[in-house]
């Protein structure tokens, strides 16, 4: 492919000089002395980059002025560029923005441009670069002791890491003869702190400090939100355990992009609420007084960490007995039991916004002792599952029924309460009741703080609509 480029500012000679090293090896540029233009035959997949690079420095700052990349294989380009602005000053050379020398590094790669009105400085430019860019001696190099601050992860879970990475290099070297040895690397994780201390050559933490960067990176967090119900099964129940297990394809909240662009706010997924699957559930459990919310927990807890979340209380038990000897009061001991609900989930987050979920839940309640015994008694439901679900998606857990017979007496006021005859008054009757335990769980993942927080106020509206259904029954048991 062949290509004229015309020419602003920048001569061809320098422009020529400037592009070359971002060529294949078939290119080739064509100049006509100092003829604004030049001619570029090129294959096509690079001719866009050369275009894009011509762009660049035929601008009116690069005007007569020679330029040229250098990359690094050992030495670091930022500092390069800070030692070769002091050489050139103490040369007597002006050296910066508005002198005859600049030399500018890159923050995302290795390497600096020089750019200088005197292109006859490129060839001293070059054997400074390369005394420079030499592979450290071990003997030039001391080693040294860095610290480093770890900032999202632990520092004793990293250490583990580079000591794999690093074991012959933290093995005892073995002596030669006529050359001096350098010390053997040492990683050190110090936990109250949360740093890492090394013990290195300076090229040897350059590497180790990039391995930590990658590791030490913002982890992804998930809020977890839960809606735990308990159903009469009876034949006045329309629903039943049907809708819940349906409620599984229900989208209660949505993170997507925005197109609107007050919504959307710098390219942030915005929250938006789903009034209608919600209100179907609102409306299911307004209508049948057999469903009862027992919590609405929420929390947020970070990627393959445990979340455990109790409503309840702890009841003591007796354990033991003993009495000191010389004296007649017994000393009991006393251990506790957590009782409610307990739900305990261990999120796991994969890729295309899928989360893996291991999920524990438990229901106890202490009975009253039976006779003979001054402990209490318990009844368990637990279920406990492994599932796969996609971010913002509620998925439904059932069938953990209770079955108990329930006896209620019915009396006829004072004439009921009379010894012996008050049996005439009163009729007692047993039902036969079954409750059975739903949940469901909806997980969404949080990127960072602001996700979190949008999450966060989101459920509160949720709770704020919820409150007018639970409110009255709260009512009617106090009332009871």
């Amino acid at each position: 492919m062949i290509q004229i480029v015309p020419l602003q500012y920048e001569s061809p000679k320098n422009l020529n000089a400037t592009l070359r090293p971002f060529m294949t090896s078939v290119g080739n540029i064509v100049t006509h002395g100092e003829a604004p233009f030049i001619i570029i035959v090129e294959v096509a997949s690079n001719m866009e980059k050369l275009l894009t690079l011509i762009k660049t420095f035929d601008m009116p700052f690069f005007a007569g002025k020679a330029m040229k990349f250098y990359d690094f294989k050992h030495a670091d380009g930022k500092n390069v560029a800070k030692d070769l602005t002091a050489l050139a000053q103490s040369l007597g050379a002006k050296a910066g923005a508005d002198g005859e020398l600049s030399f500018i590094p890159f923050t995302d790669s290795n390497r600096i441009l020089v750019v200088t009105k005197v292109p006859e400085l490129l060839p001293k430019i070059d054997l400074w670069v390369k005394n420079i860019d030499v592979p450290p001696s071990e003997l030039e190099e001391d080693v040294k002791v860095y610290v480093y601050k770890v900032q999202h992860q632990k520092a004793e879970t990293i250490v583990p890491v580079l000591t794999q990475i690093y074991s012959e290099k933290m093995a005892a070297q073995p002596k030669v003869t006529g050359k001096q040895q350098p010390e053997a690397m040492k990683v050190v994780a110090d936990p109250k702190t949360n740093t890492i201390v090394v013990k290195a050559l300076p090229t040897d933490y350059r590497a180790i400090k990039m391995i930590i960067e990658a590791v030490d990176a913002t982890p992804q967090q998930v809020f977890l939100e839960a809606l735990i119900l308990e159903i009469d099964l009876d034949d006045s129940l329309e629903y039943k355990s049907e809708w819940t297990l349906n409620a599984g394809s229900l989208k209660l909240f949505q993170l997507f992009e925005s197109k609107d662009e007050v919504t959307r706010a710098a390219g942030k997924p915005t929250l938006l609420y789903k009034k209608g699957n919600f209100a179907l559930l609102m409306d299911i459990l307004a209508k049948n007084s057999n469903v009862k919310i027992l919590s609405a927990p929420h929390i947020l807890v970070r990627d393959e960490q445990p979340a455990h979340i109790q409503v309840g209380e702890e009841v003591p038990i007796k354990t033991a007995v003993s009495q000191t000897q010389g004296t007649t009061i017994p000393f009991e001991q006393v251990q506790y039991r957590d009782t409610g609900i307990i739900l305990t989930v261990t999120p796991h987050i994969a890729e295309n916004d899928y989360i893996t979920m291991d999920i524990k839940q438990e229901v106890s309640n202490a009975q009253t002792a039976v006779a003979g015994q001054t402990n209490p008694t318990f009844t368990t439901r637990q279920a406990e599952t492994s599932l796969v679900v996609k971010s913002g998606h509620t998925i439904s857990l059932g069938g953990i029924i209770q079955q108990r017979d329930e006896k209620n007496i019915s009396k006829v006021p004072l004439l009921g309460d009379i010894p012996y005859v008050g049996n005439l008054f009163k009729a007692t009757s047993i039902k036969n009741v079954r409750r059975e335990l739903l949940m469901l769980i909806t997980p969404y993942i949080a990127n960072d703080a602001e996700e979190a927080d949008l999450l966060t106020k989101a459920f509160q509206q949720k709770l704020k609509e919820i409150e007018p259904i639970i409110t009255p029954r709260v009512d009617e048991v106090e009332k009871f």
